[in-house]
């Protein structure tokens, strides 16, 4: 049976949206989980997503950005980068897994949110696309990070940090907290989204890319390359 082009299907299936008949649209969608007080139904529909993907499009590209990140991890972990690195990129790295790695996995809850909460069935799609892709960040980045805890004790901080009481960890998960699990599915994918998946996390994926490529940690920069582009997918949902 031949496959029909996406083009042909794709508008179709995104605006498929259920009729409630047991509920008000309202009890379905309600304003404190969904947001958008005032915004008219014939408004949400004009939402349209700019990156447009199928579930089977977005398996193929993700299994080949695994593929890559974990084949380059495999051929590179011999060289041993901690005991040749500069002992400054050694620093940014217990810096990054410590603040990144688990917040990865509170954006997965946040976009899970989306999932059942946005009003446009659009945006629902993308959301479940977002969510795994925050769990695979997380799963990355803990990894990534692990071979190097039974060489210098403070990379442990990439699994710890976010559940102890250091001040500057205290403000970032009470402000991740409040920005990601707190607000309505509208105001969170302007906050989390467009607002901080656009004007930090993009670019600071790409700063460190560059960063872990002059320091030599090809590793890094493969895997910090393969999430930044899901980033860039997440920060158009907002």
């Amino acid at each position: 049976m031949a496959l029909l082009d996406r083009a042909e299907w794709y508008d179709l299936a995104r605006t498929t949206e259920w009729t409630p008949s047991y509920v008000t649209q309202e009890e379905l969608f309600p304003l404190g989980h969904s947001g958008g007080a005032g915004i008219p139904d014939d408004m949400w529909a004009k939402y349209d997503e700019p990156y447009k993907v199928s579930y089977r499009e977005y398996v193929d590209t993700q299994r080949q950005k695994d593929t890559g990140a974990y084949s380059v991890k495999a051929a590179l972990e011999r060289l041993d980068l901690y005991k040749t690195a500069d002992p400054g990129w050694i620093t940014i790295l217990k810096l990054h897994y410590a603040a990144v790695a688990v917040v990865e996995y509170g954006a997965a809850l946040q976009e899970s949110r989306y999932v059942r909460w946005a009003r446009f069935p659009g945006m629902r799609n993308m959301a479940t696309l977002g969510t795994l892709d925050e769990m695979r960040h997380s799963q990355l980045q803990l990894y990534f990070a692990h071979e190097y805890a039974p060489k210098d004790r403070q990379f442990d901080w990439a699994h710890e940090a976010m559940f102890t009481e250091n001040w500057g960890m205290v403000a970032a998960r009470h402000a991740f907290d409040d920005m990601l699990m707190t607000r309505d599915a509208m105001a969170t994918s302007i906050m989390a989204n467009f607002a901080f998946e656009t004007g930090y996390t993009n670019l600071q994926f790409i700063g460190l890319s560059s960063m872990a490529h002059s320091a030599g940690d090809h590793m890094f920069e493969k895997m910090v390359n393969s999430i930044q582009t899901d980033e860039a997918r997440h920060s158009q949902i907002g």
